[in-house]
């Protein structure tokens, strides 16, 4: 899958979780907004709260990166 289509079906409501240097994220949504969210660590539960997927594919970020910039990581999640 190309990082355009990902971003295309994150912004119409898909659904999913990928790997990030080997630690769990999922992107989901609901009618309050869209989330990412990284695997639970010490009980702790955090996550980025946007109002649209497009927002969320725009301005979420992994250890300062951009989704687009970690795509060749989250790629291979979806081979």
């Amino acid at each position: 899958m190309k990082y355009d289509e990902f971003a295309q079906l994150i912004s119409q409501g898909f659904e999913c979780f990928f790997y990030v240097n080997k630690k769990k994220y999922w992107i989901s949504n609901n009618e309050d907004g869209y989330y990412l969210t990284p695997e639970r660590q010490d009980g702790a539960f955090a996550y980025q709260e946007f109002m649209t997927g497009d927002e969320l594919v725009r301005n979420a970020r992994i250890d300062g990166k951009t989704l687009k910039e970690w795509w060749p990581q989250i790629s291979d999640s979806f081979l």
